[in-house]
């Protein structure tokens, strides 16, 4: 069954992912270009996608994985092959319970959720304006209230672009 998807702003790109194998899927990650009718390309296969997110004008996409990496591709005529995110910061977790993700209008930045014990918070990665080598931040949360508890669901950015919104449950 299908897990997760997302549409550009313009509604012209998609992306959908399929769940794990284990969970009766296949583990297949497509993303779709709008010319008259959908055109599907599979770029992804055999892991266990937990979200998918695609920026507004359509030219990048990202997915993360329960147990696995964040993966991202950029589009350039055709999309290219989906590559492990490049982090230079040190210490960011290459794998954990990547449970949601959400990227900015450019592409330059991106929000991840991870629930992993060891390592569990909102990962915020930008890629400083261009490239493809990204440098994180934890999210810190405002400790003059109660923090939610939960498993982050969403998130999505703001329409003015100066935030994001993200859901517990």
């Amino acid at each position: 069954y299908w897990i997760s998807a997302s549409i550009s702003s313009t509604g012209t790109s998609t992306i959908a992912a399929v769940s794990s194998i284990t969970a009766g899927g296949n583990g297949n990650l497509y993303v779709g270009t709008l010319s008259g009718t959908y055109s599907w390309t599979q770029l992804g296969s055999s892991l266990d996608w937990t979200s998918v997110a695609i920026s507004a004008s359509g030219t990048t996409i990202v997915g993360c994985v329960n147990g696995g990496a964040i993966h991202i591709s950029t589009y350039s005529g055709s999309w290219s092959s989906l590559n492990t995110l490049n982090v230079s910061t040190g210490g960011f977790p290459s794998t954990a319970n990547w449970t949601s993700i959400a990227i900015s209008n450019d592409g330059g930045e991106i929000l991840a959720g991870s629930n992993t014990a060891s390592n569990s918070g909102v990962y915020v990665l930008n890629n400083g304006g261009s490239g493809t080598t990204f440098t994180y931040t934890l999210a810190t949360v405002d400790t003059s209230f109660t923090a939610p508890t939960g498993t982050l669901v969403t998130m999505s950015q703001t329409t003015q672009g100066r935030g994001y919104k993200m859901a517990l449950v």
